[in-house]
């Protein structure tokens, strides 16, 4: 493995632990904070609680969307490589064992 990889999974791995940290630490404020006092003295009167749990669930939302949008075009793409492959690129010449030939030697 040269370097240029190694830096790239370090990178990929260095996304997934960000995306499990959002992702795990959000619903974690959500239910530590679901039974919380209100307390109207933000901004524009509203809860400060209140406010960020809102702002958790929106993050999760897009993580959700943005993680279906990327399976989604992984799968077409995969499918449509496949499948042009399979029409486009010519078989291997044939071998022996393709043509049956029995080889007595």
């Amino acid at each position: 493995m040269n370097n240029k990889q190694a830096k790239r999974r370090i990178a990929a791995l260095a996304f997934l632990l960000c995306f499990l940290f959002v992702s795990v630490f959000s619903k974690v404020f959500i239910f530590a904070h679901a039974d919380h006092k209100h307390d109207h003295s933000g901004i524009g009167g509203a809860c400060v609680t209140c406010v960020r749990i809102q702002r958790a669930e929106n993050v999760l939302k897009l993580l959700g969307v943005g993680l279906a949008v990327a399976l989604f075009s992984v799968v077409v793409i995969y499918f449509t490589v496949g499948i042009l492959t399979a029409i486009f690129v010519p078989s291997f010449p044939p071998t022996p064992v393709k043509l049956k030939i029995r080889m007595n030697n």
